[in-house]
């Protein structure tokens, strides 16, 4: 199998997707263009589908203090609560204005403020909530919300005008109010598709994806938009040597949120999801905290062991079905929602783990010049020859014609 893979085209798709992707922000609009069009370019077609979707905004915040009031910018949507972040989806805290410094034997209700970002320490132990009288930081958020998770409750935090940290020193010890106020709404979220039809079993679908959405605070580069590329090189590829099944590739909405995008999409198919044979998700692990054996084409004989084993894990021999579910799956990765309807699901196999356990894995610190690139060429490898074995898997011979003339 000649599979002329290009990890030198991926690295510099991950460039071309340097910035920030958040969930329903203009960054993964942005995401999917430049994604849309890498596939225009090999004659790939791709569309959207939308969904409708629930989302929180927010509709007020302030900080009042001495009479007067103040607007506010919470760090994070109030969207992003969950299980691993906690968010305040309102808040309101009225105490006395404290320094840090007083912490952590604070006043029942305290405000602490922070004249600057300490990546180190985000939170303030022992406050209510906290005010930034400082410049924003792109990527300070990404570090608040791991620290949030640790404490395992909301810590209401907000930037106010740097120019007031002078009236904020002058005042404390006063009492003040602290608040913000969110409504619920509803946002249209989309993902993006592309598939090429296969030759022989066409109505036998295998999907392929990879999140657009990066965590917030970061641009993602190994998670995910080093899947996002792989997954349009392996378009390519199909696109030059078509299937015999039929290849859907999708990049989701809302991974790093609570996985929305892929459950919208397999609900959307719940009357025919039975023409989804297979999932195979791709998602991050070829950054130089990872580790894959290194492959390049002359090691074929090796490829093909990892592609057999992967392949033993899915396949049936002999029964109805065509593939099955190996094993219980990650419920925080896109795979879960095929999983849980009932599609088999699998990682794209051969590595990807992580030599040493990270402190998180959503940091700025995940950036481009971190990828390896030996290891996304053996991903492109391994996940080409299992990709191109499991759209061949339990179709005889006989029965492969050739193009239509």
């Amino acid at each position: 199998m000649d599979c002329g893979m290009r990890p030198e085209f991926v690295v510099d798709l991950v460039t071309r997707l340097d910035f920030p992707r958040v969930v329903g922000t203009d960054g993964e609009e942005r995401g999917f263009g430049v994604v849309k069009q890498a596939l225009a370019v090999f004659g790939v077609d791709a569309w959207f589908e939308e969904f409708s979707s629930p989302w929180l905004e927010f509709a007020e915040a302030d900080f009042s203090l001495e009479g007067e009031c103040f607007p506010i910018r919470p760090l994070v949507n109030p969207v992003f609560d969950g299980p691993w972040t906690p968010v305040a989806r309102d808040a309101d805290v009225e105490g006395p204005l404290t320094e840090p410094t007083d912490m952590p034997h604070p006043a029942e209700g305290s405000v602490a403020v922070r004249t600057e970002l300490d990546r180190k320490n985000p939170c303030t132990a022992g406050a209510s909530a906290q005010l930034f009288a400082c410049q924003p930081e792109q990527g300070f958020v990404a570090y608040y919300l791991a620290a949030v998770g640790g404490l395992g409750r909301p810590m209401p935090s907000a930037y106010i005008d740097p120019h007031l940290e002078k009236f904020l020193v002058a005042n404390l010890g006063r009492t003040c109010r602290f608040r913000w106020v969110s409504r619920d709404c509803t946002k249209t979220l989309r993902n993006l598709v592309a598939e090429i039809r296969g030759s022989q079993r066409p109505d036998e679908v295998i999907c392929v994806g990879a999140h657009m959405d990066s965590f917030p605070g970061t641009v993602g580069a190994n998670d995910n938009a080093s899947g996002c590329a792989r997954l349009v090189e392996f378009a390519r590829w199909f696109k030059e040597h078509p299937p015999l099944r039929s290849m859907r590739f999708i990049w989701f909405t809302a991974e790093e949120l609570d996985r929305r995008g892929s459950q919208a999409y397999v609900q959307a198919r719940a009357g025919d999801a039975d023409k989804i044979v297979l999932y195979v998700n791709v998602d991050g692990g070829v950054s130089v905290d990872h580790e894959w054996p290194h492959l390049g084409e002359a090691h074929r004989e090796q490829i093909n062991a990892i592609t057999e084993e992967s392949l033993a894990s899915v396949c049936v021999p002999e029964g109805r079905g065509i593939f099955t579910q190996p094993e219980e799956l990650d419920s925080t990765s896109d795979a879960a929602a095929f999983q849980d309807a009932g599609i088999p699901a699998i990682f794209l196999p051969g590595g990807g783990k992580r030599k040493t356990p990270g402190a998180h894995p959503h940091l700025p610190t995940d950036t481009v010049d971190k990828l390896d690139v030996a290891n996304i060429q053996a991903s492109l490898l391994l996940g080409t020859a299992f990709l191109d074995r499991i759209q061949q898997h339990r179709i005889a011979a006989a029965d492969v014609q050739g193009p239509p003339t």
